[in-house]
């Protein structure tokens, strides 16, 4: 498999993650007991440059982390022949996987967990592949 196939499979593993967080946040449940937290946050009020509640941060969050995953991942997929073409990118690009991984670990779902860590194994697979043999910081025999 091409270094390509490889990011725009991670690719698409980011835009379904956007994608399925932003149908999670339009498609609430109506549960009793999350309608009653929702109403609590609702009256937590924030003073942050004027006066806002902690459920228009949750949900302006959470709205921005399913865009930005979506297009975090359209934008891969678009650019997938330069980041396969350039070692720094897909370093980068591996890097910023490893890290969203991380975080999702420490604080999300199994799903999400998954989808991320696809990500990671194809932007990994494709650094293989691509024999992108320098550093982020450049190879060696340039630092003579």
């Amino acid at each position: 498999m091409k270094a390509k196939r490889l990011i725009q499979a991670a690719s698409v593993a980011y835009l379904l993650l956007g994608v399925l967080h932003l149908m999670a946040e339009a498609l609430r449940p109506d549960d009793a007991a999350l309608l009653q937290l929702l109403a609590e946050m609702r009256a937590f009020r924030i003073q942050l440059l004027g006066e806002h509640n902690l459920l228009q941060f949750h949900t302006g969050f959470s709205i921005m982390m399913g865009f930005l995953m979506f297009t975090l991942g359209a934008q891969s997929f678009i650019l997938a022949n330069a980041i396969a073409s350039d070692a720094k990118a897909l370093w980068a690009a591996t890097i910023f996987a490893s890290i969203a991984l991380s975080i999702s670990i420490l604080f999300f779902h199994l799903l999400a967990d998954g989808l991320l860590l696809l990500s990671l194994l194809c932007f990994f697979a494709a650094l293989i592949l691509s024999k992108a043999k320098s550093s982020p910081m450049g190879s060696p025999s340039s630092q003579t």
